[in-house]
């Protein structure tokens, strides 16, 4: 008993990084086995802020990726947003995605189609 004691105290006196050492490494197991452990999915998304007096064909995007299994989830699936990148001119637009979760946790594939076609309004043709 009396060499637990002193061990103790060792431990309390010299070797006090230990414990956030230890904690930080495994945090950071943690963290790798996450981010390698990933699923599979597939989620058709609805592209957003499409201008008024313009038409989008097609309205929605197929995603096709990995997700960390922590987050293979239908409410993190749902949340996916898909935004129209376009200057106005040209006759097809790029589609951008921005997953839920950070990058870490996500490999997004594929995005089909990977660019729209735009087409102004006839209103907005007479202009």
């Amino acid at each position: 008993m009396p060499s637990l004691l002193r061990s103790i105290k060792t431990l309390k006196r010299g070797n006090l990084y230990i414990v956030p050492l230890a904690l930080l490494f495994s945090f950071l197991l943690w963290l790798y086995v996450v981010v390698k452990a990933k699923e599979p999915f597939q989620v058709q998304i609805p592209i957003k802020n499409i201008p008024k007096g313009v038409e989008v064909f097609p309205k929605e995007v197929l995603v096709v990726g990995r997700i960390s299994e922590k987050f293979f989830k239908e409410k993190y699936l749902n949340c996916f947003k898909a935004f129209l990148v376009w200057d106005g001119k040209r006759k097809y637009a790029k589609v951008k995605v921005i997953p839920p979760v950070p990058s870490i946790f996500v490999d997004i594939d594929s995005v089909y189609p990977p660019t729209v076609e735009v087409k102004r309004e006839k209103e907005n043709l007479k202009d």
